[in-house]
């Protein structure tokens, strides 16, 4: 039996832990703000962070969806919240859901074209 294929057959609890539906509280209510489906967040958030709040990157992006402390700061401008924005901020969960969702959203289509490029070449009309 493959790896995936075990992983599938474990117990329902492990599966929740693995593929859970972490800070839907706050995901939730944001992708309905901003228009995305909330499983596509939650696939983002577990990619990037595997829904820790204090991950990192070696290209310094912080936190949930791994945000970079000068887009933070470009978002938060742009959005006028949080007040007195700081770098820290994005280690909070709901900061840090509600801007990247904000970018996401903003951006959909541009990540759409540069991971899937042959989409763009099957949607074009000809």
């Amino acid at each position: 039996m493959s790896t995936q294929a075990q992983t599938l057959a474990a117990p329902l609890y492990f599966n929740h832990i693995r593929y859970g539906f972490y800070y839907q509280d706050i995901v939730i209510p944001a992708t309905q703000q901003y228009g995305l489906d909330p499983l596509f967040l939650f696939s983002v958030m577990r990619w990037e962070s595997l829904y820790n709040t204090y991950a990192g990157s070696n290209q310094g992006a912080i936190g949930l969806l791994q945000i970079l402390p000068s887009t933070g700061k470009s978002l938060a401008d742009q959005l006028g919240w949080p007040p007195n924005y700081t770098a820290k901020d994005l280690y909070r969960p709901i900061i840090n859901v509600n801007l990247g969702t904000y970018f996401l959203a903003a951006n959909k289509n541009i990540i759409l074209i540069a991971r899937m490029p042959h989409l763009l070449i099957t949607t074009l009309p000809r």
